[in-house]
């Protein structure tokens, strides 16, 4: 399935694939919770709080924020009870580094 997915990213670059992570640009699992750098930087919509990120609680505002979620995925079978959360950068993070902090 990743290599299935690796060939629709590139395709989608070349605008002959829907782009299916809403423009993110990168994910975590439920390991970022436990990682004091992400809860600087990262701001997690509410629509987003579910599937493990429930109890997340955004450090600063989206204003402040250097990244911001764009969906979350439930895994379904040898992946269940696993969650994956997608960023991108946010205005703020370009206004202060043209590449977006990546």
């Amino acid at each position: 399935m990743a290599i299935n997915y690796t060939i629709k990213a590139l395709l989608c670059l070349q605008g002959k694939e829907k782009d299916i992570s809403e423009k993110a640009i990168g994910w975590h699992g439920l390991d970022i919770l436990k990682k004091e750098k992400w809860k600087n930087d990262l701001y997690i919509k509410n629509e987003h709080k579910k599937y493990g990120f429930s109890k997340w609680v955004n450090k600063y505002k989206f204003d402040k924020s250097i990244f911001e979620s764009v969906l979350v995925y439930e895994g379904k079978g040898y992946l269940k009870n696993k969650a994956t959360l997608f960023y991108k950068s946010t205005i703020y993070a370009f206004k202060l580094l043209k590449t977006g902090m990546i």
